[in-house]
């Protein structure tokens, strides 16, 4: 009994990774084919349905990301507060991120709620294969993310990722979306804690720059912010962890924020306007470092 109860959890777990490994591949090449042929058709009017048809081989993807999640693994969910969530809107959410497989655990959380999700990423992630070719797709917001020590270095660099999320956030105007941002910039690791003398216990320094000018941008066309907190129950937290069940639980807190006019402003010419939203932004960040710590106390207990 114990012998088959093994194999069949392993087969299950290989499906799990099969099912994800083949609809990322498949899902890569549709949406290459339909950003290409953008490219080529004449005409505004053919573009717009190319580019609605894109958006609809898009969404495909959390359609499997979900039944894999919830039929080929033995994960227990625990979501809270997504009711917040109104159907048809569009919205900015931010989350803490600790791994890759954030991004499907994240698309878990807003199944069906909101529109097609737009990741803030690397800009070295759009040289990635499969992945990197889905981000120029979709028209990802790509940012160089520069340290302190590269600006100090090179002043000129400075407003080159705020200009991107700019671009990117124009193009989102006459869309149904939400746009995701892992605002610490990386993965967190111990390593990376101890480099940036990050104050939380779980999380990472958040990065305010892209948050605001997303915010200044699209305040009009989001019915809010979205605060996603993610908590993993086992390790590795890791996209394998997740898929062959060593995860054993992952616990979601959705937050939802209106937007008040004391968040609205431009962050890189106002001082005042970016002072008060960097204490907002490490105050909610606070909040969530003790979410992630009450959830594992409660599970350690």
């Amino acid at each position: 009994m114990k012998l088959g109860h093994l194999l069949f959890n392993i087969i299950r777990s290989l499906l799990a990774i099969g099912c994800s490994l083949l609809a990322l591949v498949v899902f890569a090449i549709g949406l290459i084919v339909m950003a290409s042929l953008q490219k080529l058709v004449p005409g505004k009017t053919l573009k717009k349905h190319l580019s609605n048809t894109t958006v609809w081989v898009a969404l495909g993807w959390p359609i499997q990301n979900h039944w894999v999640l919830r039929y080929l693994t033995r994960i227990d969910w625990q979501i809270t507060g997504r009711d917040c969530i109104e159907l048809g809107k569009n919205y900015i959410v931010i989350a803490n991120h600790q791994s890759w497989s954030d991004i499907p655990v994240l698309e878990e959380a807003i199944y069906q709620r909101t529109g097609l999700s737009r990741y803030f990423i690397k800009k070295a992630l759009l040289n990635t294969p499969l992945v990197g070719w889905i981000c120029r797709a979709l028209e990802f917001p790509a940012m160089h993310r520069f340290s302190k020590s590269m600006l100090l270095k090179n002043p000129r660099l400075k407003g080159k990722d705020t200009e991107a999320t700019r671009q990117s956030c124009l193009r989102l105007k006459e869309s149904h979306f939400s746009l995701n941002n892992f605002i610490e910039g990386t993965r967190f690791t111990l390593e990376k804690q101890r480099c940036q003398q990050s104050p939380y216990r779980y999380l990472l320094k958040p990065k305010a720059g892209g948050l605001a000018a997303a915010i200044n941008l699209l305040h009009e066309q989001v019915a809010g912010i979205l605060n996603v907190t993610i908590t993993y129950v086992g390790t590795p937290k890791t996209m394998w962890g997740v898929y062959t069940s060593q995860v054993k639980k992952i616990i979601i807190s959705v937050e939802k924020i209106v937007i008040t006019p004391e968040l609205i402003g431009n962050y890189e010419e106002d001082r005042e306007f970016r002072v008060s939203f960097q204490a907002w932004l490490n105050d909610l960040w606070l909040k969530k470092d003790h979410t992630i710590a009450a959830a594992l106390n409660e599970e350690k207990s």
